[in-house]
């Protein structure tokens, strides 16, 4: 799912190309077919322009991320591995940015029909040796559960000074990494009670789910200061990341 701000139209995946619905109202206004006749190859989208997409792919095309057009449909990137569908597009400044495929760490940004890796993000040898990128989905079930190795990232945001990245470490562990794109400081660790959805140039957003919360945490104040202790509501915050304590 993804808004057209320009247009002020929420553009919804379906398995034929996508739906179209009128912000103001919710109004269905249309379906915007892809070139691609394959029915369902596409998992994730984004918006590049009038009627064009970068999308990902299922395992039937070649390629992980492809340019969908009303002229036709360009390979961008070549699959190396098994298609696991993550958070793979966000926008940052205008621009569409690429999460990296399963087992690779890097970022790439879409410009002028093609992709310019921006980031890059050594895990030493705790990542992912390239001869075991699985192939299939037994092969995948194998090396996902693998406790030794770093498997992927499945989400970033960005901030105009900090990227964040969400990793899924050994053992199905998620990790998180804080990096100040200026300084190239950074806070890589397991433990993080928000779940980060959103960023602006300022501010990064995030859910706090109380019940999981322990008197321990730095975020303990904003639990507690709830009116309604019993309230097991998830609380919408935004924070930015304090250089000086990094």
């Amino acid at each position: 799912m993804q808004v057209d701000k320009q247009a002020s139209v929420l553009k919804v995946l379906d398995d034929r190309g996508i739906l179209n619905y009128r912000l103001q109202d919710g109004k269905f206004i249309g379906r915007t077919n892809f070139f691609s006749s394959i029915l369902a190859e596409y998992d994730r989208f984004a918006i590049i322009g009038k009627d064009s997409f970068l999308c990902f792919t299922d395992i039937r095309n070649k390629f992980s991320i492809v340019l969908d057009t009303p002229t036709g449909q360009e390979g961008l990137r070549e699959s190396k591995r098994f298609h696991l569908v993550t958070n793979c597009f966000y926008t940052y400044d205008g621009r569409c940015r690429v999460v990296s495929d399963y087992g690779e760490f890097y970022i790439d940004e879409y410009a002028d029909g093609k992709l310019t890796t921006l980031y890059k993000f050594d895990l030493g040898n705790k990542q992912l040796p390239g001869n075991v990128l699985p192939q299939t989905l037994e092969e995948f079930n194998v090396v996902d559960n693998d406790p030794t190795y770093f498997k992927c990232i499945t989400d970033v945001y960005e901030t105009s000074s900090w990227l964040y990245a969400l990793f899924v470490g050994p053992e199905q562990t998620y990790y998180h990494a804080f990096i100040n794109k200026n300084s190239g400081k950074y806070v890589f660790g397991k433990n993080l009670d928000v779940v980060i959805i959103g960023a602006d140039e300022t501010y990064f957003y995030a859910l706090v789910y109380p019940g999981y919360i322990s008197p321990e945490s730095d975020i303990w104040n904003i639990v507690k200061s709830k009116p309604n202790e019993d309230n097991e509501d998830p609380i919408f915050i935004r924070f930015s990341i304090n250089e000086n304590k990094v």
